[in-house]
């Protein structure tokens, strides 16, 4: 039961309630179903709604007046690119379900979600997903949570079965029954007395305490200089870049393996953990050296298949060279594109192996390497750029993207 005050709007047999009551609806935290043609049906009118009834003070998916916070969608993805947002890097994935929609449907996902979820770079397009997660409507795409892999056409017919049905549910208004008590206030005194709150709970002196006195600053001469502390990352794919920033950062264009171990010991060791915690129960422990080792040449192995090294001598001696020199070309080609403030400028797979004689370059490895080089050219200087992002089509060749600060006339 809802009091008068959470009724907001009425259209016909419609009732739009207040988003404080939006709990009571019997769809709500469940993962609804959805076609791509009806969930981009939903998008103007949702718009529009919100816009008349709420003010812009939610935002959400509506169908008829179900306030629609998680849903799923399955189709095929037909395109996919990178792009990164601030510190963060994400595949922006177009999916088609055949259900007759003029368009396609974006979804924005993180790369380490789609990694983690088994999704490789250069196997993202043409595969069939369930992707679940909240729709932005302003931007019309959907934010992923949540990936899974369709094994069979049975899957994907069950999704459509469960689509229709909660259409059909959907179709049916939300109705709760209101108090008869009168109403003390309306939403958008609701909305103010939030806010109020909040202010309240962020002025409160609970909250905010007098500091104490600051004790004197030790002397500088008596005072070891102060050491940084080892940052911890618990995402394998945070820990796979950072050991590349490792191996770029090393002097030299050939390293012992005994030197990386011993100059990339807290990294190897986050990465051992992961692995101690991946050991089935029923192997015998082994031994942590051992798996600070194996982390370490696990890594370098996969960087020998991308093209990126070379190791030698059993493994003791790692030819750092291809890495080097495709870092520096990056480096050096991305500096010249923003020199002439181009607004695009194009990755060319071919054309950097042919010229750094190193054919053994994968595609993923190519555009890693130039990601890693525009990071820095972003922390070195970052007057030059607002920000980028690279479009990787899966073809020959990606495009990077450029945005300057505007000029001022």
């Amino acid at each position: 039961m809802v009091g008068r005050h959470d009724v907001i709007h009425q259209e016909g047999d419609l009732v739009y309630y207040s988003p404080f009551v939006f709990d009571k609806n019997p769809y709500h935290g469940v993962t609804v179903p959805i076609l791509v043609v009806d969930l981009l049906e939903l998008v103007e009118d949702s718009k529009n709604l919100c816009r008349r009834h709420y003010g812009n003070q939610f935002r959400g998916l509506f169908y008829k007046n179900h306030p629609l916070n998680k849903i799923s969608v399955v189709g095929v993805v037909v395109g996919c690119r990178y792009k990164c947002i601030g510190d963060d890097d994400y595949i922006f994935m177009q999916l088609d379900d055949c259900s007759g929609s003029a368009r396609f449907l974006q979804c924005k996902c993180l790369e380490p979600l789609a990694m983690e979820n088994g999704l490789s770079w250069g196997s993202i397009c043409g595969q069939k997903l369930r992707i679940s997660g909240a729709f932005n409507l302003w931007y019309r795409e959907m934010v992923v949570e949540w990936i899974d892999f369709i094994p069979d056409i049975i899957a994907e017919i069950e999704h459509w079965q469960s689509a229709i049905e909660f259409r059909r549910k959907l179709s049916i208004p939300w109705v709760e029954p209101v108090s008869s008590e009168p109403p003390t206030s309306n939403y958008i005194q609701q909305m103010h007395t939030a806010n109020v709150m909040d202010s309240l709970v962020i002025t409160s002196t609970y909250e905010q305490l007098s500091p104490p006195s600051p004790l004197p600053s030790p002397s500088p001469v008596d005072s070891p200089p102060p050491s940084p502390l080892p940052q911890v990352i618990c995402n394998i794919t945070e820990l796979k870049i950072e050991f590349l920033r490792g191996l770029l950062k090393h002097e030299g264009k050939r390293a012992y393996t005994t030197e990386l171990y011993s100059g990339l010991s807290t990294l190897l060791n986050q990465l051992a953990t992961l692995r101690f915690q991946n050991q089935k129960v029923n192997l015998p422990v082994k031994p942590w050296q051992q798996l600070k080792s194996e982390s370490l040449y696990d890594q370098l192995h996969k960087l020998q298949k991308s093209g990126l090294l070379r190791c030698h001598s059993n493994d003791n001696l790692v030819d750092l060279k291809p890495l080097k020199d495709l870092h520096e070309y990056s480096m050096h080609r991305v500096l010249t594109l923003i020199k002439l403030q181009c607004n695009t400028g194009r990755i060319d797979y071919n054309h950097i192996r042919d010229k750094l004689k190193h054919c053994e370059f994968t595609k993923k490895a190519i555009v890693d390497i130039f990601k890693e080089s525009l990071r820095r050219i972003c922390l070195l200087y970052p007057q030059l750029l607002v920000g980028w992002w690279i479009d990787a089509d899966g073809g020959e060749f990606s495009v990077i993207h450029f945005k300057y600060e505007p000029h001022e006339r």
